[in-house]
């Protein structure tokens, strides 16, 4: 019985054998990138120690068997989940670095594709340098030293804030990570080869 108002009730009867329509719905979840689930920590002294509950967080993922679970390198990490750091410069080597991203995709893949589970790889933040800041000028675009310090102060910019108007520059950054985890290899911003990415 449903109350309407304090003086009215009206009766409400569901008919659950008659079927309209089968739910299609997948349980999911979405797992971000962060130290928690690394194979090893860094100190604020720079002193690197294994991750203890990096077997168990991962074996418990797995466990799940969920499909269509999400994988997002997270924002507040920027070494985790920005590949090139730094703008490229013309005759200076690029800062492309998968150090810190291969790992933790590795650890994800094997928890749920290598169970047969299918996935959802969402690389969704976008390197600061392609922004420009209030004057339409390239940024300073500062990141902790620490792989494993947050910081929320990342992103900064948005369509409008673009120095690329067309989003050439933002489309060719994609390309070329993708290029990295599907092919293995990629060609940078100055003509050098890239290779040793997943296969």
């Amino acid at each position: 019985t449903v109350s309407v108002a304090s003086s009215q009730y009206w009766s409400v009867k569901v008919d659950f054998s008659n079927v309209t329509r089968v739910s299609r719905t997948t349980t999911t979840l979405q797992v971000v990138s962060n130290p928690i689930l690394d194979r090893s920590f860094t100190a604020p002294n720079g002193t690197v120690f294994p991750n203890p509950i990096h077997g168990n967080a991962w074996k418990s993922l797995a466990a799940l068997g969920a499909d269509l679970v999400r994988y997002v390198p997270w924002f507040p990490y920027p070494w985790k989940s920005v590949a090139e750091l730094d703008a490229p410069q013309v005759g200076k080597p690029t800062s492309w670095n998968f150090t810190f991203i291969l790992p933790m995709l590795e650890d994800f893949m094997d928890a749920v594709y290598g169970h047969n589970h299918t996935t959802v790889l969402n690389f969704a933040t976008q390197p600061c340098w392609l922004f420009g800041g209030p004057d339409g000028k390239p940024q300073s675009c500062s990141y902790p030293s620490n792989p494993d310090e947050s910081f929320f102060k990342y992103v900064r910019g948005n369509r409008a804030n673009l120095l690329d108007p067309s989003a050439g520059d933002l489309a060719k950054y994609f390309g070329r990570l993708l290029s990295y985890l599907v092919t293995g290899e990629f060609i940078d911003e100055n003509g050098v080869r890239h290779t040793g990415g997943p296969k």
